[in-house]
């Protein structure tokens, strides 16, 4: 489930079709163009300062299929690594969230 900053920016560079949940609002002014919008597109944000549960639920109304390749990116990785194991255990499969979280994608890019 971690991935590293190599990883995320090919699933960007490469535009998977992927769903984005970022924790806070990060800037990702390093990505231009095409590659930037991109991002914006599969980028849903989430109201910073929510419990983990509360980000597990809003993320589960969503409704996506189980089958949605899905990255969750908070500050430091450890709320997003929460929040993936806990829609793991509700049966999602492809899960993703950045190793050091948005502090380790800065210090790579």
């Amino acid at each position: 489930m971690e991935i590293g900053f190599f990883q995320f920016d090919n699933l960007v560079r490469a535009r998977v079709p992927f769903r984005l949940f970022l924790f806070e609002d990060f800037d990702f002014s390093f990505y231009q163009g095409p590659d930037q919008k991109h991002l914006t597109s599969v980028t849903t944000q989430i109201q910073n300062k929510k419990s983990d549960q509360i980000i597990f639920e809003e993320i589960l109304e969503m409704e996506l299929s189980h089958e949605t390749p899905i990255v969750l990116i908070c500050r430091n990785g450890l709320n997003s690594g929460l929040v993936a194991e806990m829609l793991a255990e509700e049966g999602y499969l492809n899960l993703f969230f950045v190793e050091g979280g948005y502090q380790q994608l800065i210090r790579r890019q």
